[in-house]
């Protein structure tokens, strides 16, 4: 028999029980599952049955009591073949491309294998009848509440296993165990349907030794002695809704407990609405939940040293359970050791478990609603077990590692300990009470929970750190997601899987883009919506689960309990209350649910959720429906994040801002782009919008302008801005006007009489400024913009954002007074009303900055600032540092870190700032009664000394590192931060050449010390692994790092007895200190390689393309790794180590890099793009594809509520839009200018302002970014139409040309060998520079054509040798225009003539003398015919717009 012709059973309930033996580590069990009866079989024969049992030695199977043969697949193990590994490769890249190719088919094999069930058996036929006490007497016991209406509706299977030796699912260490699910891991303890689509009722009974605790899912109904000798106890639990085999799990182990009773404060509105259908409102307020927490009863020696530093009384925590949210407080017997639980740690689990009853309580507040659980457990295991920094949540279970115990005075670990706690608490809402329908609606569970954390960290730390946290989050998406990373939901991709596309994998990612991208989303449609009415629609979906879970328990009846416990009493009871529950709490909330949150049919009762029922009814709701259809193709099924740069110019007499925006990314944010437009068009919805809001002067109002992009390449909009009135004085005349006919002579010195202009009314200008956009966008400002923004704005954010400009800007010193940058950036972090994040910022802006000379500009000012603070006045001695305010913590940790971080003009570090670290250090002296600890001061000061560069003081350095490190193994740290910091530092210091050779091998001895010493914290020995491979990858290379990350993996898994026998045992010469050491050390493995690659791709492009270009080709991406045969065979051989799936994932994602490809089992499919199209409907009236080639770009404001957008728009719509005057330089010369300006007169392009200069400032040399230059490069001809920069794209990917636009009649099409690409780059200040490149229309090559009406071309001129200024006028008329009927121009036909009409006459006219910069061709300029009702009017009379082209000049160095 085989797997692939089995059929999976519908499980309605499962009861397992099994015994685990942490001495032996072994465990062994029977489960019996009830299953509908299968569809009889197409030929005729028997049914075939299968489980996933992954690695179990089952001994026996039976059907309704009556035995039967079965057959257990084991893992099939493959190999390298051959043809790979023997054949010749011309360099180690070949070789790594060709390993990794055949490794991403072999990778997905195996997990298309272990989708298939692994224990198979056929049905008998007839089935035999189920007997009334079949199985012995507990069994008997356990099915007398359902023999008599279950029997012959239902098969009863039943599976007897044991452990068969290295068990993937269940983990044991000393007198410890625990279950490590992973990706479909649950079969490796617990023979199930193991999918995340199945849901059944489960029951679990947990044996162990009797001085040990078990903890499992669900609420604990009974415990009982299990033999004569009571050597071994029985914990018995039960899970009271359906879930996944994925949530459940258990613990083990010698666990003290505290218990605590949790009653609400006031009835919820779910249970308000609960007792209107009937159910007595008093009876669901007294309805109280058991709250269970476990922690070691040997206390961790971090815990044991905060415990002893801890100042009693008011900051020990309290040890009596009870919390401010928590009605009434107790303990229990289970578990032994509740009494002083809390004590015994030091206050740490009391004060975990009173964060744990107000996080529970803010949850149940803000979704309106009553968890349906009648009980939930929190188990702290010690740190060598598998446990993950995010925890585990199971089904009213939480695992969670000692190291995340809230610790006393300990600021930085008690705040990432609470946020930890919130997320699993927050999964059991999303995760375990709702799931998603599909694999492709794991994104939303996955983005819900993560937004109910940010709503904790809001309530108990602060709107300004959720805003923060969210923009620094945003900021980690635009530099992870280059466009190669898979969507959110992969649509279109095969799925056999029922995991999904990419079988699960997406949570095993060590970046953690998918999990941070999702929470980003929602974080997205929570800004559209409003906080209110978002906060409303998740409560109503949640009703609705509830409602569903009410329905799915009643229809159980109070006679069949959720499981087969032995005690049906007591199990029948505690079903019957928390199905009471979840009636009160759900109550009659779907129609009411639907009436709230504006949905038509109402919210459907479900416990699924699913992407587009959530979008629409929360669209609806909002009344921006038409609106989720875009966003779920440009954000959801789409890929890439696009990047907008853009900048602005004040126009003085028209009022008004022009604002330029040009949008690039990769090839799959163009495509999501390209097809979100088309949902828009097709929707008739304003999709695409980006929101400017400019501050001006006067008031403290903002203006908010919407401004369509979509999937516009360039947009020019021109932003209506209050004048600033200036007040007469008296006996002062105005200005004379100068009369109209004056010559030029005369115009130029009118403008160069220094006439005062008028006063500029805006303070700053913002983009997106609630982060709707998943965008990264840059907007270029003036410095005295930018530093009134950081000063005067209130919002965080956009201080963070001012600050990251002014870190961009170059000082310059002008005369006496401080540049306007620096002195803004000093004001900001002395503020102490300033958020806490930002003048840690502005502290680190101040590192980077550097005057004419490079050298470090803020370093005197950092300086300062700490001294003044933290130092004796008037002396260069430190004082007794006492820390009382949090947030001067944080401040003096970043002070310290910029200092480091200064560099001279050489990229050494400063002697003041070498000075000034080790004296900080070497007198450092902390208060011992502190309110709080020092700690992370301490390690920020550790590790600035990693960022020296200084030859010659190694051993001062190393020696202050080893002083510090023997005293945290003393005085342990919170998580051993400060001993992390001082071997991470040490390894820093012999990569950056500061230690020689003899310092090296000392720093490589002590990491070699602290890493076998088993007394020392695991944090502590993963911290010396991972300096090792710093230390090794500096000496020997990134490929002898990786050898020994791989020697590490192999001795943990030949340990734990999972090896796979294939790789070099020799190399296993590293002890691992817990059972997550091996994918640790891939993981950092995988950053040393990610950095080999930035490293070779930054510094190797020049020669790369110049090979390329010699051999006709592209150049290929370079890796940073020169990786042998042997070492790829290696990490081959590990995606047969199925045991741990995040090892065996880390190998396929190293291979993966080594040959520079995408890191992840997507790879886009051939129709991509047929398969996100076919998600909306197609457009009425045949609507063409945004953005296509020949079409006009949008000019003007673009935004127009309802109907097609940008240049799709009618005629109707594109009259509305403000004319505008395009002049195109295709073809200039490097430092050249193309310009868009209005049709009226206004300020010189150049601007006055750093920030309006022509160059962003990068890099320690000062000069032109050269990637910016890149970036802004002018696009090929045959680019015309794409949305973004096609430089990753392959030319016959390029939309082709648009068809020549033929003024004389007589012209040919264009040419691309004759005119061929603009070779000038341009800067990253032009205001729009490329915007007429980049649709720009073809230039003709028939000599000088004549005009057509209504249009005018400049005269054909040879270029001139020099690059001398030029002078442009232009002459204007008919400043109505319609810009609908300038299409027919545009497209090459002749506008319409209407009756009694004047001849047609130019109505732009250009005067070019032969003045223009060298080298720049001929263009054109738009034709913008009369409207049809001013056709017969008199023209009129035009007015004179002149302006100067002048070519770049660099900045000076």
């Amino acid at each position: 028999m085989s797997g692939h012709s089995a059929v999976l059973p519908s499980v309605k309930l499962q009861h397992a029980s099994l015994r685990i033996d942490t001495a032996a580590q072994t465990f062994s069990g029977w489960t019996e599952l009830h299953v509908l009866p299968p569809p009889p079989a197409a030929a005729g024969g028997a049914v075939t049955l299968g489980l996933h049992c992954y690695g179990l030695a089952v001994e026996s199977v039976h059907v309704n009591g009556a035995a039967v043969t079965f057959t257990v697949d084991q893992p099939v193990r493959e190999e390298l073949p051959e043809s790979v590994t023997g054949a010749a490769y011309d360099s180690p890249s070949r070789a790594a491309g060709a390993v990794a190719e055949y490794c991403l088919y072999l990778y997905e094999r195996q997990l298309q294998r272990e989708r298939q069930p692994e224990l198979t058996f056929q049905l008998p036929d007839p089935l035999p009848a189920l007997p009334e006490a079949a199985g012995g007497p507990e069994q008997s016991e356990g099915r007398n509440g359902r023999a008599a209406g279950g029997r012959g509706k239902e098969v009863v299977l039943r599976v007897e296993w044991r452990s068969a030796g290295g068990s993937a699912g269940l983990r044991f260490w000393r007198d410890y165990a625990l279950t490590d699910n992973q990706v479909r891991r649950t079969s490796a303890w617990l023979p199930c349907v193991d999918t995340p689509s199945a849901s059944a009722r489960f029951s679990l009974d947990i044996t162990c030794r009797a001085d040990q605790v078990a903890v499992g899912p669900g609420q604990l109904q009974r415990q009982r002695w299990t033999g004569a000798d009571r050597r071994w106890r029985t914990f018995c639990y039960d899970v009271p809704l359906s879930c996944a085999p994925c949530q459940l799990g258990l613990a083990v182990g010698p666990l003290a407990a505290e218990a605590s009773t949790y009653v609400p404060k006031k009835a919820s509105a779910g249970a308000a609405a609960g007792a209107a259908d009937g159910v007595p409102q008093q009876q669901q307020q007294q309805q109280p939940k058991q709250f269970t927490h476990f922690a070691p009863q040997q206390l961790p020696a971090e815990l044991a040293v905060a415990a002893v530093l801890a100042t009693p009384p008011s900051l020990n925590g309290r040890s009596d359970g009870k919390s401010s949210s928590s009605g009434t407080g107790g303990t229990d017997g289970k578990g032994g050791g509740s009494n002083g639980a809390g004590a015994a740690s030091g206050g740490s689990l009391s004060r975990s478990a009173h964060f744990f009853s107000l996080a529970f309580s803010l949850f149940e507040e803000l979704l309106g609603a009553r968890f349906p659980l009648p009980a939930m457990q929190q188990v702290f295991l010690p740190p060598e077990l598998p446990l993950s920094q995010e925890g585990q949540a199971l089904a009213g279970l939480q695992l969670l590692s000692t190291s995340q115990l809230i610790q006393p005075r300990a600021i930085e670990q008690s705040v990432a300990a609470r946020c930890v706690i919130a997320r699993c608490l927050a999964r059991q809402w999303f995760g375990v009470l709702l799931r998603a329908a599909t694999p492709l609606d794991e994104w939303l569970i996955e983005g819900l929970s993560g937004w109910l954390e940010e709503q904790c960290v809001k309530r108990y730390m602060g709107r300004n750190e959720l805003a923060y946290r969210r923009w620094r989050e945003r900021q980690a998406i635009f530099l992870a997601d280059n466009g190669e990373a898979p969507p959110l939901a992969a649509r279109g991709v095969p799925s056999p899987s029922p995991w999904g596309p990419l079988y699960g994998t997406e949570r095993l990612d060590p970046a953690r883009l998918w999990s941070i991208k999702a929470t980003a989303v929602v974080a997205m449609l929570e800004k559209r919506a409003g906080e209110d009415l978002f906060r409303k629609h998740v409560g109503n979906v949640v009703a609705a689960g509830l409602a569903a879970l009410a329905a799915e328990q009643a229809a159980a009846g109070p006679g069949e309990p959720s499981s087969g416990t032995p005690g049906g009493g007591a199990a029948t009871g505690a079903g019957t209350g928390a199905a009471g529950a979840a009636v009160g709490a759900a109550g009659p909330s779907p129609l009411k649910a639907g009436a709230a949150g504006g949905g038509e049919g109402g919210v459907v009762p479900t416990r699924l959720l699913d992407t587009m029922t959530f979008l629409n009814d929360l669209g609806r709701a909002g009344s921006f429906r038409k609106e989720m259809a875009p966003f779920a193709v440009r954000w959801v099924y789409g890929r890439g994040v696009p990047h907008i740069d853009a900048a602005f110019i004040y126009h003085g007499r028209l009022s008004a801002l022009e604002l330029a925006l040009k949008q690039t990314g990769s090839e799959s944010a163009k495509l999501a782009a390209d097809i979100a437009q088309r949902a828009a068009v097709a929707e008739g919805s304003n999709a695409g919008i980006v929101k400017a809001i400019v501050r001006e002067a006067e008031g403290d109002q903002y203006a908010d302008h919407p401004v369509h992009l979509g999937g516009e390449a360039f947009v020019l909009a021109e932003l209506k801005v209050t004048p600033v009135v200036e007040k007469k004085q008296p006996g002062r005349r105005g200005k004379k006007r100068k009369a109209e006919g004056d010559g030029e002579e005369g115009e130029e010195a009118d403008e160069t009489a220094g006439a005062p202009q008028p006063e500029n009314p805006v303070r700053w200008v913002r983009l997106d400024p609630a982060g709707e956009l998943l965008c990264d966008i840059r907007l270029l400002q003036p410095e005295r913009m930018l530093a009134a923004q950081l000063l005067h704005s209130r919002d965080v954010v956009a201080q963070a954002e001012a600050i990251q400009r002014l870190a961009e800007l170059r000082v310059t010193t002008e005369g006496v007074r401080a540049p306007v940058g620096l002195d803004a950036l000093r004001k900001a972090l002395a503020d102490r009303t300033v958020f806490y994040r930002v003048r840690c910022d502005a502290a680190m802006a101040l590192a980077g900055l550097r005057d004419d000379q490079g050298q470090a500009a803020g370093l005197p000012v950092l300086l300062d600032f700490y001294r003044g603070a933290y130092f004796h006045p008037g002396t260069d001695a430190p004082r007794t540092v006492a820390i009382a305010d949090p947030s001067e913590y944080f401040v003096a940790q970043a002070v310290v870190t910029a200092v480091s971080l200064c560099r001279e003009p050489d990229g050494t570090t400063p002697i003041d700032a070498l000075l000034f670290l080790s004296t900080c250090l070497n007198d450092y002296c902390g208060a011992s009664g502190a309110p709080f600890s020092d700690y992370g001061l301490v390690a920020a000061m550790c590790a600035s000394l990693g960022n020296v560069r200084f030859e010659g003081f190694g051993d001062t350095l190393l020696t202050l590192l080893e002083k510090f490190l023997e005293r945290d193994a003393v005085l342990i740290s919170p998580g051993s931060a400060v001993g992390c910091a001082c071997l991470l530092a040490m390894a820093a210091l012999c990569a950056s050449g500061t230690c020689d050779e003899e310092q090296a091998g000392r720093v490589a001895a002590t990491t070699r010390r602290v890493r076998k010493s088993p007394g020392l914290s695991v944090a502590l020995r993963h911290a010396a692994m991972a300096a090792a491979l710093q230390l090794v990858a500096a000496q020997r290379g990134p490929a002898a790092a990786l050898l020994l990350a791989l020697a590490g993996v192999v001795g943990g898994l030949s340990n734990n007895g999972s090896g796979n026998g294939t790789v070099n045992q020799q190399t296993a010469a590293v002890d691992l200190p817990a059972a997550s050491s091996a994918a640790i050390l891939l993981e950092e493995a995988a950053a040393v390689v990610t950095a080999a690659n930035a490293e070779a791709a930054a510094t190797g492009p020049a020669a790369a393309a110049a090979q390329g270009e010699a051999a006709g080709e592209q150049a290929a991406p370079r890796s940073g790794v020169a990786a042998p045969m042997p070492l790829l065979q290696q990490l081959a051989s590990l995606l047969n180590e199925g045991a741990d799936c995040r090892v065996r994932h880390l190998a396929f994602v190293l291979l993966q890099l080594l040959a520079v490809q995408p890191p992840t089992l997507y790879r886009p499919p051939p129709t991509e793009a047929d398969d996100l199209a076919a998600f909306i409907a197609a457009p009425a009236g045949g609507a063409t594809h945004a953005g296509h080639a020949g079409q006009a770009l949008s000019m003007g404001v673009t935004h127009r509520t309802g109907g097609p957008q940008g240049s799709q728009g009618t005629a109707a719509a594109a009259a509305a839009a403000a004319p505008r005057i395009r002049l195109q330089l295709p073809g200039r010369p490097a430092g050249a200018r193309s310009m868009a300006v209005s049709g009226a007169s206004g300020p010189p392009l150049s601007g006055g302002g750093p920030a309006m200069s022509d160059a962003r400032i990068g890099g320690e040399g000062g000069g032109v970014d050269d990637t910016v230059e890149q970036q802004f490069s002018a696009l090929p001809p045959a680019a015309h139409g794409q949305v973004f920069s096609p430089a990753r794209l392959a030319p016959e990917a390029v939309a082709p040309a648009a068809p020549p636009l033929d003024l004389a009649g007589q012209g040919t099409p264009f040419a691309a060998a004759a005119a061929g690409p603009a070779t000038g780059g341009l800067m990253g200040a032009d205001i729009m520079a490329a915007f007429g490149v980049a649709q720009q229309l073809p230039l003709q090559t028939s000599p000088a054509p004549e005009p057509a009406a209504g249009g005018a071309m400049l005269p054909a001129s040879a270029p001139q040798p020099a690059a001398a200024p030029g002078k442009v006028r232009l002459k204007v008329a008919g400043a109505s225009a319609q810009l609908g009927q300038a299409q027919a121009a545009l497209e090459g036909q002749p506008p319409p003539q209407h009756p009694g009409s004047q001849p047609a006459v130019p109505m732009h006219t250009l005067e070019a003398p032969q003045v223009l910069p060298a080298g720049v061709p001929p263009a054109v300029v738009a034709a913008v015919p009369p409207p049809a009702s001013q056709a017969a009017a008199p023209a009129a009379k035009p007015f004179k717009l002149k302006l100067k082209v002048k070519p770049l000049q660099p900045p000076p160095q």
